[in-house]
């Protein structure tokens, strides 16, 4: 089984490559969608900042041999994931609302 420090580093990697690629994504985006995607590129950020910090949780928790370390900060990343999901399915939806003219009548 791989280290846990290996996999939190690379989760850390992982989720700032996906925030600055969101982030890069805006400048590419189609001016009807603008908001739709900052919403979009908000929730994904979260979801990988709530990763890491999951993954802390586990990291930090086996450093310090503290259990109530480890579930604080997974619980605190649940939340997070929680929000970053609910912020991700409003922004599908007002994608879906932005793209009603292109539906079949």
């Amino acid at each position: 089984m791989a280290n846990i420090g290996v996999i939190f580093l690379g989760t850390i990697v992982l989720g700032l490559a996906v925030i600055v690629l969101s982030k890069y994504s805006l400048k590419y985006s189609l001016k009807q969608i603008v908001g739709v995607a900052k919403l979009r590129h908000f929730s994904l950020s979260l979801i990988a900042i709530a990763f890491i910090i999951h993954t802390s949780g586990d990291y930090f928790g086996g450093i310090y041999n503290s259990e109530n370390l480890e579930h604080n900060l997974e619980s605190f990343a649940h939340v997070l994931l929680f929000v970053s999901f609910t912020i991700y399915a409003i922004s599908a939806k007002k994608i879906l609302e932005t793209a009603k003219e292109f539906w079949f009548k």
